[in-house]
């Protein structure tokens, strides 16, 4: 649990958080989620690819309005689609905008914008979906 603690500044609305805990607990969720989702995450990383380069800017909306979460699983993974391309220089949040999915209630998401078609597209190449079989539905290794 993050320590909270009450203050006297009126411009953090009195309460502050340990910095170093939060980030530590966000890295635990990315290195959980890569570890438990990462057959989604690489899906829906590659239509997060190759929407931006198609569009050149991409939200959480239109990722959603492309893949469907299968049942069973808590959509909070998709938090962790743009982590390696932030990192990698790929990406750039251009701010904020309102979802237009109604279960979101307008609430704002990130719009991120591409800024290496490059390495979006060595990205892509390096990381290469599975094959799956048209007959089975299975993974082939």
């Amino acid at each position: 649990m993050i320590p909270i603690t009450k203050t006297e500044d009126k411009h953090n609305c009195g309460y502050d958080r340990d910095l170093f805990e939060s980030r530590h607990l966000k890295e635990e969720a990315l290195a959980n989620h890569e570890a438990r989702r990462g057959d989604l995450l690489l899906q829906v990383r590659h239509i997060f690819i190759r929407h931006l380069l198609e569009h050149g800017q991409v939200t959480a909306d239109d990722i959603r309005s492309k893949f469907e979460i299968p049942k069973g699983v808590n959509a909070n993974f998709l938090g962790s689609v743009p982590t390696p391309f932030t990192r990698g220089l790929i990406i750039k949040r251009n701010g904020y905008v309102e979802s237009v999915r109604r279960e979101a209630h307008a609430r704002v998401v990130s719009l991120w914008r591409l800024i290496n078609r490059e390495k979006a597209e060595q990205w892509l190449l390096n990381n290469p979906l599975p094959e799956t079989s048209a007959a089975s539905g299975e993974v082939s290794e």
